[in-house]
């Protein structure tokens, strides 16, 4: 099977690269395209994959009321992880109506995970799309895994003065990455269309 990866830097993106076949993996990451400008990733030309896993995203400028979020910083989010995967969604399903994709998005949102406006809107976003491309197109393969809080970088980046604070506070929350990547991986090849993988 070909997959397409976005988010293979590091965290959940890269434990699943690790785990399948170099060859049969096509890599979208900050080293290929900038997710964050959407004009770049209107640009780029996707190969014919079996499976794609929409999986890049992040929450820098985050983890303060929505008031002060910085403005600049807010669109990236929202075009990284939202309006990114609109369009490579497009593109994919351009390319070949039964391509599987699975859409990750999270299921700390709101209470759990409180001062996101930007990252919570772009997670719920991605579910919504995923629903209604089911909706235009039943005969799609769209999936979702909706993933809990996870060991990679995201925190460390998002809390660089009060890191050691939130990773004792989510230290009994995290999942393994690589157990997420087998679950993910696991996804695509089951009948499913949405995996939750969580914690608690």
């Amino acid at each position: 099977m070909r997959y397409l990866i976005s988010g293979t830097t590091t965290g959940i993106g890269k434990a699943i690269k690790q785990k399948l076949d170099p060859e049969m993996v096509y890599e979208l990451n900050r080293d290929i395209v900038d997710l964050n400008e959407p004009s770049l990733v209107k640009e780029i030309k996707l190969p014919n994959v079996d499976c794609a896993i929409l999986n890049a995203g992040h929450d820098l400028g985050g983890g303060v009321p929505f008031v002060d979020h910085d403005d600049t910083q807010m669109l990236k989010v929202i075009n990284c992880n939202l309006v990114s995967n609109i369009l490579l969604a497009q593109k994919l399903l351009k390319n070949n109506l039964q391509t599987i994709i699975i859409f990750v998005t999270s299921t700390n949102l709101n209470k759990q995970y409180p001062n996101n406006l930007a990252y919570n809107m772009s997670k719920l976003g991605m579910k919504n799309l995923h629903d209604l491309i089911k909706i235009d197109y039943p005969e799609a393969k769209v999936k979702e895994a909706r993933i809990g809080l996870t060991k990679t970088q995201f925190n460390s980046n998002r809390h660089k003065e009060n890191h050691k604070a939130i990773n004792d506070l989510y230290a009994n929350r995290h999942l393994n990455a690589d157990l997420v990547a087998d679950r993910v991986i696991g996804l695509a090849m089951s009948d499913e269309n949405m995996m939750e993988i969580n914690a608690e």
